[in-house]
């Protein structure tokens, strides 16, 4: 597969976006009126556009003074509905070693109020070393919209709070981005393949998955993807649409088996808890053998549960006409409440 340009980049007072592989002109973040964020803070997060003023020596800061109790994020006004493969381009606060993002996710919207998860990338940090240097995100995929949120889920020092000097969104090349979304796409799914170490259990009992159809569908998207895996290998051409086809393809198809999960359900009622195995007492039948001992034969019987008057649980011989082995079952959830017919426990 082609190598991607990502990773942590040498310090630079100035991101230099064409030595990097992208064009410079193709930004989405063009002026300080497309970020917003609520949780900036009181002191030394009052100037976001300095996400945007190719200094490493500025930065802003979300909120650290226990003001703000939400997601700590900023958010991206587009221009225009945007769709593509993009990477971000996160530039360290060169003077501090907490509080440094170490995973981003990021959410894509239309209309600003429903979000949907794009991906959480990894901006990695190596220790004291990496202030004020730049990183580059791994590839992410922009289905159509309007807005882009990014959501800081895991820093340096386990903190809520997070700051940040650079922030840029640039698009991705074609071709990497195309390879690594098979890339990922395989990663992320043929361990669950037949001989794989996480092969589906498919069937219908309990605890299988029952959609035999998104099965055999599954199945084929993988050797579809796996095809394309080795056209781009080879240098032949694959076409964004088959790529990106594939893709969501085999995503809903592994959500129509992920939804076809056989859980346990039951009628509410009266149950009596019986052993799988069964029990024998070996009883004399009144018979002598040529030897002259008793001839025993072997009754057989259920074992079930009981409560005891003191709220304890028993296994015993089956009787039927005590109360005391009936249960009254009910679905809570997916438990399973129990309830004692004779004592009430």
């Amino acid at each position: 597969m082609i190598m991607l340009l990502s990773g942590i980049l040498p310090t630079m007072a100035q991101f230099d976006a064409a030595e990097n592989g992208f064009d410079p002109d193709s930004r989405l973040i063009l002026r300080e009126t497309q970020l917003i964020s609520p949780a900036s803070d009181s002191s030394e997060g009052q100037h976001i556009e300095y996400l945007i003023d190719d200094n490493v020596t500025t930065f802003w800061h979300s909120d650290w003074h226990g003001t703000y109790s939400g997601a700590h994020y900023v958010q991206v006004d587009l221009n225009e509905e945007t769709s593509g493969y993009y990477q971000l381009v996160f530039g360290r606060r060169h003077n501090s070693n907490t509080c440094q993002p170490t995973a981003m996710k990021v959410e894509e919207s239309l209309d600003g109020k429903d979000w949907t998860v794009v991906k959480t990338l990894t901006l990695p940090w190596n220790g004291d070393e990496d202030q004020g240097q730049y990183v580059i995100s791994d590839m992410f995929r922009l289905k159509g919209c309007n807005h882009v949120r990014l959501t800081c889920t895991q820093t340096n020092t386990n903190t809520a709070t997070w700051h940040c000097a650079e922030m840029q969104i640039y698009p991705a090349d074609k071709a990497m981005a195309l390879a690594n979304a098979i890339t990922e796409l395989l990663n992320q799914y043929d361990k669950y393949l037949p001989g794989f170490p996480e092969e589906l259990n498919i069937g219908s009992g309990f605890g299988q998955y029952s959609d035999t159809e998104a099965w055999e569908d599954f199945q084929a998207d993988l050797e579809l993807a796996f095809l394309y895996a080795d056209k781009l290998d080879a240098g032949e051409e694959v076409t964004e649409e088959e790529i990106n086809g594939i893709v969501e393809k085999t995503d809903a198809d592994f959500a129509r088996i992920m939804a076809s999960l056989v859980t346990f359900s039951m009628e509410e009622g009266y149950y009596r808890i019986v052993g799988n195995l069964r029990y024998y007492n070996e009883v004399d039948n009144g018979e002598i053998d040529l030897d002259g001992n008793p001839v025993l034969e072997k009754e057989y019987y259920d074992i079930a549960m009981y409560g005891s008057l003191d709220g304890w649980l028993y296994w015993d011989a089956k009787d039927d006409n005590d109360a005391r082995y009936l249960w009254k079952l009910s679905m809570e959830g997916k438990d399973v409440r129990m309830i004692n017919a004779g004592t009430d426990m």
